[in-house]
């Protein structure tokens, strides 16, 4: 699907969302499951995204992979020394079940504004367990290696993430600048039907001052760590 190894810029959507995201479509159309293969060869590491039946597990995965590998396309080493094979499903960010995005500038207010909207009975934030900023939901994985529109399935009940829940029915939120100024960002926003994003702005002025005392505590913080 993606050449092993190859990467690409995470702040355009290029080839890697183009391919891969083709891709994982053609092989949900006809139920296959698509996996994130990271492999160690001759050369180092590599990754790549592949189809294989619903009904292969186990190391007929691991023989799908390498079936996979031997094409004229994939140069000999790399095909031949295939060793430390980790596998994991993927699942589009549109299955993600997300219905709004906190985003706006850094120092703008967004953790507060995160945590406002998730205080709504009808609303529930997701973040990564211990972020003070209330961020990386579902890990760093929308942004690893090719595939940054593409996350592992079992991501979306694991454990290692918080969710501020509302009893009821309640919409599921993530907080992401990135889904805001960076064009990739931007096109996995797109990817997800019926999400809203709310965008908090800030005076340019207030901004500063909210970057610098951020900066001046933390510097601080460091001091009194050295000192102590």
């Amino acid at each position: 699907v993606i050449e092993p190894g190859d990467r690409y810029e995470l702040d355009t959507a290029g080839p890697a969302h183009v391919s891969s995201s083709v891709a994982y479509r053609s092989c949900r159309s006809i139920s296959g499951l698509f996996w994130l293969a990271t492999f160690r060869t001759s050369n180092g590491y590599h990754h790549t995204g592949f189809c294989a039946p619903a009904r292969c597990e186990g190391n007929m995965l691991n023989y799908w992979l390498r079936a996979l590998l031997k094409n004229p396309m994939t140069p000999h080493d790399v095909a031949s020394t295939v060793s430390n094979i980790s596998l994991r499903e993927l699942a589009h960010v549109s299955e993600t079940g997300v219905r709004w995005v906190a985003s706006g500038p850094p120092g703008s207010g967004t953790t507060s504004l995160a945590q406002w909207l998730a205080s709504h009975p009808g609303l529930r934030l997701r973040w990564e367990r211990g972020n003070k900023y209330f961020e990386g939901a579902f890990g760093n994985t929308f942004w690893e290696h090719l595939n940054w529109h593409l996350l592992p399935r079992d991501s979306f009940h694991d454990s290692s993430f918080e969710v501020e829940s509302a009893p009821g029915e309640s919409l599921l939120g993530i907080k992401n600048e990135e889904m805001l100024f960076m064009p990739a960002g931007r096109q996995m926003f797109a990817d997800i039907p019926g999400a809203r994003m709310v965008v908090i702005v800030k005076d340019w002025l207030a901004r500063v001052k909210t970057t610098r005392l951020r900066r001046v505590g933390l510097l601080v913080a460091q001091t009194y760590s050295r000192e102590t």
